[in-house]
């Protein structure tokens, strides 16, 4: 739940208005964090929104990856997720296809020039 969520509770079960500051304040202070707002709503929807039903979701699967916020976003969005092992050698295909061109350009035989001294006065 984030603050904005507790603070409309705290407003309607005891009438009491808080800033969502001071419900972060008295949460840390005893040890607890709300959930901080969705951060992929931005980055994620409208890639999917673009794509259509074929959008696939593919991250390095590291933990605040894999965090209960994150699961339940992706999960109620209806976006699917590519499962990767975590660090996994081949979690970005795109790679391969910067190490084929540079490949290509290094093989390009160009000719090789030399500047003479007069060339720079």
């Amino acid at each position: 739940m984030n603050t904005t969520l507790l603070q409309q509770h705290l407003r309607s079960a005891t009438g009491t208005t808080v800033s969502t500051q001071t419900v972060r304040n008295r949460l840390h202070g005893v040890g607890l964090y709300a959930r901080r707002p969705m951060i992929l709503r931005p980055i994620v929807v409208p890639y999917a929104a673009a794509i259509g039903d074929d959008f696939i979701l593919m991250n390095d699967n590291c933990r605040p990856h894999r965090a209960n916020l994150v699961e339940d976003f992706l999960f109620e969005g209806g976006i699917v997720r590519i499962e990767w092992l975590a660090c996994s050698p081949d979690m970005n295909p795109i790679e391969h296809v910067w190490d084929a061109l540079g490949r290509q350009i290094a093989g390009c035989k160009s000719p090789q020039t030399t500047l003479t001294p007069n060339h720079f006065q």
